[in-house]
């Protein structure tokens, strides 16, 4: 069962009237932690394309199967070293308010590892499968200061 997230039927409004599609879409903000429904709105007649990053958004269980067929293309973007990802998520994760470092750890560790694990079975359901090959942030190289940290993360979004 994907862990922390709510199914896509209480986040996606779909609004279709015949050929227009109006979807408002979730807005997520890490220094939050949850997603905010209806921040965003495509609209087919005034928008030629829409990304949308989201860790479950091809999962086939727990009320995600519903997205399939929103997607025209999907691309899955491959880390094949989790425990990579598992310290990236560390570092980003210190700007959500109220965890020490190792509450962040706790958790990325408990609940950010089985829901990679669950994201990676969704692999095959891509049209394309990308290989991720950024230069992962060093521990050394961490921002100093909230400021620095909140431009850091921003480029590894």
């Amino acid at each position: 069962r994907c862990l922390a997230f709510k199914p896509p039927s209480s986040l996606f409004h779909n609004n279709e009237t015949g050929p227009e599609m109006n979807i408002r879409i979730p807005g997520f903000d890490h220094a939050k932690g949850d997603p905010e429904p209806d921040i965003h709105n495509f609209d087919r007649n005034h928008h030629k394309v829409v990304i949308c990053e989201g860790l479950y958004l091809m999962h086939d269980a727990d009320g995600w199967e519903e997205l399939d067929g929103m997607f025209d293309l999907k691309i899955f973007i491959d880390e094949t070293d989790v425990d990579v990802v598992m310290e990236r998520l560390k570092l980003r994760n210190q700007c959500i308010p109220g965890y020490t470092p190792e509450e962040i750890s706790v958790r990325v560790d408990k609940v950010d590892r089985i829901n990679a694990d669950i994201v990676l079975k969704s692999k095959a359901k891509a049209d394309i499968v990308a290989r991720n090959v950024s230069k992962p942030i060093q521990k050394e190289e961490k921002p100093p200061s909230p400021d620095a940290m909140s431009l850091a993360l921003s480029a590894l979004d």
